[in-house]
C-alpha cells in the first residue's frame, strides 16, 4: 500500500509541473503577439484610408464633367503623393463621371485593391 500512495505523489508533481510549462509557454507566445502588433500604428492607417475615401467622394461631387474630373483627380493623386511621401500610395479610377470605382493600394502596409464607389 505504501508503493501506491508514493507513485500517486510523483504523478501529481509531474501534473503541476506540466501545467506550469503549459501557462508560461501560453503566457510567452501571448506575449510575443501582443507586442508584435502594438507596434504598427493600425488606427492612423484606417484615419488615412477613411480621409482618402472621403475625399475622393467629395471631388467627385465638386467635379460637373467628365473631363472636368480628370484634371482634379490627377491633382488629387498628385497631392497624396506630397503628403504621404513614404506611404505608397497610388489612387486610380475606372467607370465614367456620375458614378466612378476607385482603386487604393497603399504598399506600405501591403493593402491592394482596396475598392469604394462614389456617385455624383
Amino acid at each position: 500500500m505504501k508503493a501506491t500512495q508514493k507513485n500517486r505523489g510523483q504523478f501529481v508533481i509531474i501534473a503541476v509541473l506540466m501545467a506550469a510549462i503549459m501557462i508560461v509557454s501560453i503566457g510567452a507566445v501571448m506575449h510575443n503577439a501582443v507586442t508584435y502588433y502594438k507596434s504598427e500604428p493600425w488606427e492612423e492607417y484606417t484615419t488615412i484610408i477613411g480621409n482618402i475615401e472621403l475625399n475622393s467622394r467629395r471631388l467627385l461631387e465638386l467635379s460637373s464633367s467628365h473631363d472636368e474630373f480628370a484634371v482634379n483627380f490627377n491633382n488629387w493623386q498628385s497631392d497624396l503623393l506630397h503628403l504621404y511621401p513614404s506611404a505608397g500610395i497610388k489612387l486610380t479610377y475606372t467607370g465614367v463621371y456620375p458614378q466612378v470605382t476607385f482603386t487604393l493600394n497603399i504598399t506600405s502596409i501591403g493593402l491592394t485593391r482596396y475598392e469604394f464607389t462614389a456617385k455624383a
